[in-house]
């Protein structure tokens, strides 16, 4: 729990009250904030359609996370101990912005 927060802190996202668990711990839904937007996540599940990148091999899913200064988020994350992908933040051709 508490690696999951500092992840989040990394990016500037609080979690929203109200989560919900399974009896095993599974997190059914949670929502999560970063600047004004609200994004809704879970764990995988037997029930479920959706399955973890373990399970799959690789990815699973992406976000776009759309910020006013790339460089200053990056900058945060960096310094709470994550990692660059390597790539530099900058407008690429191929976004959709």
């Amino acid at each position: 729990m508490a690696r999951r927060r500092k992840r989040l802190h990394s990016f500037g996202a609080t979690e929203l009250p109200g989560r919900l668990t399974d009896p095993a711990g599974r997190v059914l839904d949670v929502g999560i904030m970063i600047g004004d937007s609200i994004i809704r996540v879970g764990d995988q599940a037997p029930w479920r359609i959706a399955k973890s990148p373990r399970t799959l091999g690789g990815a699973s899913s992406f976000v776009h996370l759309y910020v006013a200064d790339a460089d200053v988020v990056i900058g945060h994350a960096v310094l709470c101990g994550k990692q660059s992908s390597g790539m530099p933040a900058r407008n690429y051709f191929w976004l959709d912005i």
